[in-house]
């Protein structure tokens, strides 16, 4: 079952890496118990951190699904998850979901993250 929740874990740390560079570490806790998490992960250098929560009854023994939740721009992942109640549905219908934090408030898509764009002449 540790290979549910790494594999969790990896893919926020995927996720996160999408905004940087670099492979993602594996926190020290495969398992986490119910409740909410806020995990940093180091990504090419840079502290990336993700808040997870985890709903009640969550054992680590069975497979459950992660939604990851990508926050709005300029925003963070807590911002997100005090807006949509996913938190909610989540022990309603037992799956986790993580709120990673964006580079400078974004995820690096269309304008608002990466490199200016220049408009055609």
């Amino acid at each position: 079952m540790r290979r549910t929740v790494r594999i969790s874990v990896l893919v926020c740390g995927l996720v996160l890496a999408a905004c940087g560079s670099g492979p993602p570490v594996t926190p020290a806790s495969p398992r986490p118990a119910a409740g909410d998490h806020r995990l940093t992960l180091d990504v090419g250098g840079k502290q990336r951190s993700v808040l997870l929560h985890v709903p009640p009854g969550y054992t680590g023994t069975n497979p459950v699904p992660l939604v990851v939740a990508l926050h709005f721009y300029p925003g963070s992942g807590e911002r997100l998850r005090d807006m949509i109640g996913m938190d909610a549905k989540a022990d309603e219908h037992g799956f986790l979901v993580a709120y990673p934090d964006g580079v400078a408030g974004g995820f690096n898509a269309l304008v608002c993250c990466g490199a200016e764009a220049t408009s055609p002449s």
